[in-house]
């Protein structure tokens, strides 16, 4: 995935866990354009640095508990430049960061 598509992946993961419109593991890799594996494996990645990322049966939606687009955003660049096999010059600073500018 390069940076592209991995800021565009990145972005609407985050628009449909914000909006809890994830649907069911089929319906969110469809939304995302992308397999039911290729969902499940950033899923592990997202759990593997740490995100408490789940699936409520109730709602029919996947939520995160604790995570930031900050913090999903560093995730992608990083697998976007590993799969590239460049090295990261600078992270660009938090979102937040950038209304103080």
């Amino acid at each position: 995935m390069n940076l592209k598509n991995a800021k565009s992946f990145l972005s609407l993961f985050q628009h449909y866990l914000s909006t809890q419109n994830t649907g069911n593991p089929s319906e969110f890799a469809t939304k995302l354009g992308v397999s039911r594996a290729t969902l499940y494996r950033f899923i592990a990645d997202l759990r593997d640095e740490g995100t408490e990322i789940r699936f409520s049966r109730s709602l029919n939606c996947f939520y995160c508990t604790q995570t930031t687009i900050n913090e999903l955003a560093k995730l992608a660049i990083s697998q976007a430049y590993e799969t590239q096999n460049l090295l990261p010059c600078a992270l660009p600073p938090p979102i937040n960061m950038l209304h103080n500018i």
